[in-house]
């Protein structure tokens, strides 16, 4: 350290940050595996989805298939939840605002998420459709410093009993902050249950019993039952029956109704596979900078051979060496991990919290790694270069030297390689989904959050609130639509016919008049019906080639949905509303009056901005009028479509960043690895440069003599990490439907970059080696 302390920091500082990645990636791994897992006979609990389609992109749950397996005694028990939370203005005595995440559920809810209560239990909740249970947070929050149990608690001004307080301390795919039981469990199969959405399905397996038995039963009994599944005489497509593990309710590849959703298994595996490299590099980089340390200590070693010390205690004394450092390391690892944990979980849009078990753990493997590998490496290192020395093989030392420098510079160029590719790729891939044409303009199309079914009926059931909200300066104009520029956990698909022609797996969705104008969806052809006998409809590209017609020949016929007839209008261009890793589905846009359930989905009041007002100033004039006129008690929440849109790849967004920094990390590292490298090269080669340039040889011929070794490096390690990097990166770019095709200038681009990084550092390190006093150096020799 005192002989060269900058050195020593930079060795450090790099182990410190392949430390901090490594464990930084553990933390989010275990955060996620740690999902369920605490549940008791969580092995026997799954959760139930019969998917309609081919590509299993809607889930229908019948309320009977619950019932049904509890009289078949292939199941113990069995709990139906709502497919979304709900967020309901509360009040008690002590405190008023608005709760999220209120779940409706069964009373066997707490039979499978066996959350810890702190006041209560879940039977007394199960007692009565009155009673809720509430978690600590919401406790605290509206009885503070009390016992809530018995207390009311106002839900829309629908008063509860709190009858429990449970603790939310541990993941789980379902964390309610508040739980409603007011879905009936049912012992018996009823023909009305058959009609009956169910919502999410979780059943208690018994033990033993075939889980692909179950899964096959079902799927007769479903399709046996279609002609009364959600009230349809439609033959709506393929069934599939899925029992998904509540275990690995995380990870589930199919869709899934729990309402936590899914973890973004492509980050996981890229932010846990690029911790790993990082990691890698940075025991790399150890072993090459500390590579010149053993060969400075060389005759210590030597000396203290001949004095009797074994090889066993030069390990040992290596090994401890490493050991101190690694220590060192950790340290400032931690103090990284401290600072950059908040940046880690805007990246991850997650909210990750160390636990010590993970830490310890954590620390023990990253240390025992760095032990195993660096010291390990350099120890044998050590005692071979020893032994050799001993035995008077100098030529040899320096030649195997110099083959596993140049084996480790391959690896690190290889490392370099993948994350500049990488970066670019990604970044290209969020420029592409930036620049594409979405199919509508919502800069200046504002969605203002509907929070209940009554601000719902208040918007759609009185127009003459929507002229007066029109006539606000600044609005241009106003309508109501279910169409959401966000990724849906659920997606409802339906059938339609033409003629005798089936169009399976539409989507379906309710606009106003106004509404295709005002956001901008471009029309391809469009022909104006006077008849007011048949409701009309707009479709799009997709739903037309399914007609297998052309866009004109399209306009006037008539589509069947549900027993009712309607006629097309007009066609648009097919729009992306909620991303583009999923195909655009065929879609019919109906009057929201004419569907009978629509209204239920009008979640937005979609509000167009005059391009010359003010956004903020009519925003604030649209929430006086909000308040006064529609609702007082719920925030008013808006967005623009653009922002709403935006949200389905920021995740995305966030790994171009995250591989940004992760890029100028690496190639840095990697770089200062070079440069030990070539320090302790040119060092070797000292006497032989100085002979060189007495003898007049010039100084780029000197830089290709002493470069060669690392340039071919340098070269197979690129050419040798191009597929690979290819395979890696194809394989992200498979989950979008649509995306950026990757070309060959990425990996030009990363082989110049790095290939004149190296010849720039060669280049100075050969100018500093030229430029020394030759005959002091001689008569020091």
């Amino acid at each position: 350290m005192q002989k060269s302390f900058l050195f020593f920091c930079w060795t450090i500082l790099g182990l410190a940050i392949g430390i901090a990645c490594l464990l930084l990636s553990l933390f989010f791994l275990q955060d996620e595996w740690s999902y369920n897992k605490w549940i008791s006979n969580v092995d026997q609990l799954h959760e139930v989805n019969v998917t309609v389609g081919e590509d299993a992109n809607a889930i229908v749950v019948p309320a009977a298939i619950g019932p049904y397996l509890v009289q078949q005694q292939q199941i113990d028990n069995y709990c139906y939840y709502a497919l979304d939370y709900i967020d309901f203005y509360a009040e008690s005595k002590y405190h008023q605002a608005v709760v999220s995440k209120i779940l409706n559920t069964q009373p066997t809810f707490f039979d499978f998420f066996t959350f810890e209560f702190v006041h209560g239990n879940g039977a007394d909740v199960a007692e009565n459709p009155m009673h809720i249970a509430i978690s600590e947070k919401v406790a605290q929050r509206f009885f503070p410093h009390q016992n809530p149990i018995g207390q009311t608690l106002s839900l829309a001004h629908s008063p509860y009993q709190v009858a429990g307080v449970y603790k939310l301390d541990k993941k789980a795919t379902i964390m309610p902050d508040v739980v409603l039981m007011n879905i009936e469990w049912n012992e018996e199969v009823e023909p009305s249950l058959w009609q009956e959405n169910g919502g999410g399905l979780l059943v208690k397996v018994k033990e033993k019993t075939p889980i692909q038995t179950i899964e096959s039963n079902l799927v007769a009994l479903v399709e046996n039952n279609q002609d009364q599944v959600l009230d349809t005489q439609e033959q709506v497509g393929q069934y599939n029956v899925f029992l998904s593990p509540l275990r690995e309710g995380r990870f589930i590849s199919k869709q899934t109704a729990l309402l936590e959703g899914r973890t973004k298994l492509e980050t996981l595996n890229l932010l846990v596979g690029c911790s790993i490299l990082i990691f890698l590099l940075a025991v790399l980089n150890y072993i090459n900078l500390n590579q010149a340390g053993i060969l400075s200590r060389l005759k210590e070693f030597q000396v203290r051979s001949m004095l009797g010390s074994t090889k066993g205690q030069l390990l040992l004394q290596i090994g401890f060496e490493t050991l101190l450092n690694a220590l060192i390391a950790l340290g400032i690892a931690l103090v990284l991990i401290e600072f950059s944990m908040p940046v880690y979980n805007r990246f991850l849009h997650q909210s990750i919290a160390i636990k010590h078990s993970v830490l310890w753990s954590g620390i023990v493997f990253v240390i025992c790694s760095v032990v195993l590998m660096a010291g390990g490496i350099l120890s044998l290192y050590a005692t071979r270069l020893v032994r050799q020395l001993y035995q008077g093989k100098v030529y040899k030392k320096r030649n195997k030297g110099l083959r596993l420098r140049k084996g480790s510079l391959f690896v690190q160029m290889t490392i370099a390689f993948f994350f500049v590719v990488g970066g670019w790729i990604i970044a290209k891939q969020v420029h592409f989904m930036e620049e594409k044409d979405r199919g509508f303009e919502g800069d200046r199309v504002v969605q203002v959050k509907l929070f209940t079914q009554q601000i719902r009926r208040k918007l759609y059931r009185n127009d003459k609130l929507i002229q007066e909200i029109r006539k606000i300066e600044g609005i241009k104009n106003v309508a109501l639509a279910t169409i959401a520029y966000e990724d849906k956990s659920i997606k409802n698909k339906y059938t339609a016919y033409y003629g005798m022609q089936k169009i399976p797996d539409f989507v379906m969705e309710g606009i106003d008049d106004e509404y295709i104008d005002m956001v901008g969806f471009e029309k391809i052809a469009y022909r104006p019906i006077e008849v007011d006998s048949l409701p009309k409809v707009w479709i799009n590209e997709q739903f037309v080639a399914q007609m297998g017609v052309t866009a004109e020949e399209a306009l006037g016929n008539v589509i069947s949905y549900d027993r009712n007839t309607y006629l097309i209008e007009g066609v648009i261009k097919n729009y992306f509303s909620n991303g583009f890793e999923e195909a655009v589905q065929p879609l019919l846009l109906f009057q929201w009056k004419d569907i009978e359930f629509l209204p239920y989905g009008l979640n937005y009041l979609s509000v167009q901005l005059d391009e010359k007002a003010n956004a903020q100033e009519t925003l604030e004039r649209l929430h006086a009028f909000w308040i006064v006129n529609i609702d007082y008690e719920y925030p008013f929440y808006y967005q623009t479509i653009s922002n709403q849109f935006k949200a389905n790849y920021q995740h995305v967004e966030s790994q171009k960043h995250m591989f940004l920094i992760w890029s100028i990390a690496v190639v840095f590292m990697a770089l200062f690895g070079l440069y030990a490298n070539l320090s302790l090269h040119v060092e070797q080669k000292q006497k032989e440069i100085i002979i060189r340039k007495m003898l007049g040889a010039r100084t780029h011929e000197l830089f290709f003599l002493i470069g060669k070794p690392f340039f071919v490096s340098v070269i197979l390690a690129c050419l040798m990490a191009v597929y690979p990097v290819y395979w890696v990166m194809d394989t992200w770019l498979h989950k979008f439907k649509y995306k950026y095709e990757i070309e060959g200038l990425p990996f030009v681009f990363s082989f110049l970059l790095l290939m004149g990084l190296v010849c720039f550092i060669i280049w100075r390190k050969m100018r500093i080696a030229t430029k020394i006093n030759f005959i002091k150096h001689i008569k020091y020799e």
